[in-house]
């Protein structure tokens, strides 16, 4: 499939980048919001052509049912509306990257990139914790 390369390497993109989301904005997207929409173009054919393996799929078939439940939670938010609907928004494009991840038939970069995220992550915010942790002690 011609399409699915470029949807590895856009997808190795927005996993390397999931944690250095920009504070700046174009057109009113972060990078990483712009990268999912790559990801999201680049996937569609992809998508379209498993539609059938995905819709039997349990995993894909549970998590839509908890982002259906999420969707008619934000619709009937008493309170706080729009935040219930940004919820329900960040959950729906989990969804996605779980769908498009579960397309893909070479996951083995993917996993090794998420590997790295996750310890670059657990570091860095390890050494904040030390740092607030050193910051609130010198200050008593």
């Amino acid at each position: 499939m011609a399409s699915e390369p470029i949807l590895r390497i856009t997808v190795l993109l927005l996993v390397a980048q999931i944690p250095f989301e920009s504070a700046y904005t174009w057109l009113g997207l972060t990078n990483l919001q712009w990268t999912f929409v790559l990801v999201a173009v680049s996937g569609a054919p992809i998508l379209v052509k498993n539609w059938k393996l995905l819709a039997s799929d349990r995993l894909v078939q549970a998590a839509a049912l908890f982002i259906s439940i999420q969707w008619m939670a934000a619709a009937f938010a008493p309170e706080f509306h729009t935040n219930a609907v940004k919820g329900a928004i960040r959950f729906t494009v989990g969804l996605a990257i779980l769908v498009l991840f579960r397309c893909l038939t070479d996951r083995g970069p993917l996993y090794r990139i998420w590997r790295l995220q996750i310890m670059q992550g657990s570091v860095c915010h390890g050494f904040s914790g030390i740092r607030s942790f050193t910051s609130d002690r010198s200050g008593a």
